[in-house]
């Protein structure tokens, strides 16, 4: 009986000794789960940061070239408001030297008819 005895109590401390075991391998398991997911989030999170930073740079490198263009675009406004200016001008020219040419042009045929010789009236014989 005494053996009995002695060999459940062996058997209940086995039994406790494996659940233990169990136990703290079950436990070190999560925790190894746990460091490899932290270490996989770490990692995705520090990729995350350079490509949020190559996103800035070229973020920047955008509105740089955006305002190099803008610059552009306004000196090219200037530039051709100063060519319409000269357009005008030129236009308002033109058009003075075309009445000019007309002017001339009238006095020429002027000129023309009166330097033309008499036609002679048919003498009535």
């Amino acid at each position: 009986m005494e053996q009995d005895r002695a060999k459940k109590i062996f058997l209940v401390l086995t039994l406790v000794s494996i659940f233990c075991i169990v136990s703290a391998l079950s436990t070190g398991l999560k925790k190894q789960k746990e460091a490899k997911l932290r270490r996989n989030v770490e990692i995705r999170l520090e990729e995350m940061q350079a490509d949020l930073e190559k996103t800035k740079q070229f973020n920047e490198a955008l509105q740089t070239n955006l305002k190099e263009k803008l610059a552009q675009i306004e000196e090219l406004s200037r530039l051709n408001e100063s060519l319409q200016s000269t357009l005008a001008q030129e236009q308002v020219k033109n058009k003075s030297l075309t009445l000019e040419v007309e002017k001339l042009s009238n006095l020429n045929k002027e000129l023309q008819e009166k330097q033309k010789p008499a036609t002679p009236k048919p003498t009535k014989k």
